[in-house]
């Protein structure tokens, strides 16, 4: 009876210490596997498509039109970029009001000896060229018309007495020649290309009062001698590291060639 007693004991001690174990089991962290709660993702930031950069297109470069040869209807304005004073000014603008067309015999150093006769109206040009002793009678022409705003240049024979043999007659041929050959500046050009002078002081050339005016350009002296009646330059001279180049515009005469002077016909 008594194993029997001293059994039950032995039974219930061993049951209360198991029941103790497992309730500080749960009451102890000790080695415990904690579940982490995983950190809320952060949104994921959307890339901002950068708005399209415009591209800068250059600025075209805008070639200027070439300036007629002489003085035309729609007549052609240059700004200015210093003041004039208001004689020059009005000096300048007498070619546009004043003059229709211009001839003369042009000539330069070093020999300043005068050989073409130019006639110019409008973008209208025709140049008798000298006739020399010699010459060849098939391919010759002694007059060269030019057209500026066609870059066109033509020869034309209008001297029978050069052109016309027993067997030839070149009276009736026309010539297409290199244009670049016979451009050269004009008076009125040269006038058009001014940015900014002075007036030095007055004279007479050629049996015309002129004015001589002084501007520099790419670091030379540049003198005109400017007719006071109609603003086109009968001279000029540019001066350039002690070395200089003279033009003549000789017998210059004014509003005398016609249209039918200057188109090849």
């Amino acid at each position: 009876m008594k194993k029997i007693i001293l059994t039950i004991l032995i039974i219930i001690l061993l049951t209360a210490c198991t029941s103790t174990k497992q309730t500080d089991a749960k009451n102890t962290p000790t080695g415990a596997i904690v579940a982490q709660e995983k950190p809320a993702q952060q949104e994921e930031q959307k890339e901002i498509p950068l708005a399209p950069i415009e591209k800068i297109q250059p600025k075209e470069e805008i070639t200027p039109a070439e300036l007629p040869p002489a003085p035309s209807e729609s007549k052609i304005i240059i700004e200015k970029s210093r003041q004039f004073s208001p004689e020059l000014r009005d000096l300048l603008q007498k070619a546009d009001n004043e003059v229709k067309s211009v001839q003369y015999i042009y000539a330069e150093s070093p020999d300043n000896v005068g050989f073409d006769e130019y006639l110019i109206k409008g973008t209208k040009m025709k140049i008798l060229l000298f006739e020399k002793n010699d010459y060849v009678i098939d391919d010759y022409y002694n007059a060269v018309y030019v057209d500026t705003e066609k870059k066109l240049a033509r020869g034309k024979c209008e001297n029978r007495r050069r052109c016309i043999s027993q067997e030839i007659d070149n009276t009736k041929r026309v010539y297409d020649l290199p244009y670049e050959k016979y451009i050269i500046k004009t008076p009125y050009q040269w006038i058009k290309e001014i940015d900014y002078a002075e007036i030095i002081g007055f004279e007479t050339l050629n049996n015309h009062a002129v004015t001589k005016i002084q501007t520099e350009k790419d670091g030379a002296r540049i003198e005109m001698w400017v007719d006071n009646r109609f603003g086109l330059p009968h001279k000029i001279r540019i001066t350039k590291d002690d070395k200089e180049k003279v033009y003549y515009f000789k017998n210059m005469l004014f509003n005398v060639a016609k249209d039918t002077d200057v188109i090849l016909k």
